[in-house]
């Protein structure tokens, strides 16, 4: 497997950590259940952050896989 295809699969599971760890730091405004526009907003930015994170580890697993599959040919 190409160098350019590893970087580009730590890339992608690097956004995902990324995303994770934003998604996270919402946590405390859903923890507030009183402020109702704080508790929505919490809850979805840590729903958006799930799917990108998980948008970000299937793009990391296709660069992998196409990248295997690259370096048969």
């Amino acid at each position: 497997m190409k160098k350019s295809y590893k970087i580009a699969a730590a890339a992608c599971f690097g956004g995902a950590l990324v995303c994770l760890a934003a998604g996270a730091s919402f946590h405390e405004l859903r923890m507030q259940p009183e402020g109702t526009e704080l508790f929505t907003l919490g809850v979805t930015m840590g729903i958006v952050m799930l799917c990108l994170s998980t948008l970000c580890i299937a793009a990391g697993i296709a660069v992998i896989v196409f990248g295997k599959r690259a370096s048969h040919k």
